[in-house]
């Protein structure tokens, strides 16, 4: 029987204390703090995060069964749940933002050569979005739906080495839910220096705002330079119905609405991930 470090712990042997400690003198993550380190907090959420716990009991019980093996993984101290709430709450959030990114950069070049089973030499992108719950009653302005807090996370990952590549979250502003159509929900044209991409969709919601099948279509340019190819948008996003004709059919006020409403660059964030294999391929 394995009588030296915990898992854990040895994962936790990869991380750079000397790093971690710059993101806290950053910020003055420990001042005042008495019981819970800003590495101890990190430790107890990472913890959580790898072994799936789903509450801060359920993080303050594991940890607790355990307790004989705390120090050797890095806690001073027993992990109580109102110190981790509290700590959660009132700990400034950049400290983490800031050590992240120093683990990507890290990470990143360790996985440059890292086949991802495609003809393609150029970086893949895919854009993952994430509704995260929460609490009405403690987060009042992530109004999701009538009765729903939530708040929308988009990231862009790379794929090879399953990296994100950045995060955003706009609080302010409603997030989209998309129901993509069964037929055909992305398609993709190819034209001599370009493509086009056209998504569809059966049902678009955001907070008490719902909108039935439209079509969402973008035209890119492929420009190719010494230094690598990029792709350029030519003109407007263009939203309309299934089976609209210019000229003939009409947009009703509530798909006029949507036109303008429907966040422009999280669509063309979409479309271009969906899209940016086959553009690198058409660009070569």
């Amino acid at each position: 029987m394995n009588q030296g470090q915990t898992v854990f712990a040895q994962i936790a042997e990869f991380l750079s204390h000397n790093e971690f400690n710059r993101c806290v003198a950053r910020y003055d993550g420990n001042r005042r703090v008495r019981r819970l380190s800003c590495w101890e907090q990190f430790l107890a959420m990472a913890f959580a995060q790898l072994t799936y716990r789903e509450s801060l009991r359920d993080i303050e019980v594991c940890l607790g069964v355990q307790h004989r093996k705390l120090y050797h993984s890095g806690f001073r101290n027993p992990v109580k749940r109102a110190t981790l709430a509290e700590a959660n709450e009132n700990r400034d959030w950049r400290i983490y933002a800031d050590f992240a990114h120093s683990l990507i950069a890290i990470a990143r070049p360790l996985y440059a050569n890292e086949d991802l089973g495609l003809d393609l030499d150029a970086t893949v992108y895919a854009l993952d979005a994430t509704t995260i719950d929460l609490c009405l009653a403690l987060f009042p302005w992530a109004h999701f739906r009538r009765a729903k807090g939530a708040v929308k996370l988009h990231t862009v990952i790379d794929l090879r080495g399953k990296l994100p590549e950045a995060l955003e979250s706009d609080p302010d502003r409603d997030p989209w839910s998309i129901t993509f159509a069964q037929a055909r929900p992305v398609s993709i044209k190819f034209a001599d220096d370009g493509f086009q991409v056209t998504v569809r969709g059966q049902r678009y919601t955001s907070g008490d705002r719902e909108f039935r099948a439209m079509n969402i279509t973008a035209d890119y340019k492929v420009e190719i330079s010494g230094t690598g190819s990029k792709l350029i948008r030519q003109g407007d996003l263009q939203i309309v119905p299934p089976n609209f004709v210019p000229g003939k059919s009409r947009l009703s006020s509530q798909q006029i609405t949507l036109r303008f409403d429907l966040p422009d660059g999280e669509v063309a964030a979409g479309r271009a991930a969906a899209g940016e294999a086959a553009a690198e391929e058409a660009a070569k």
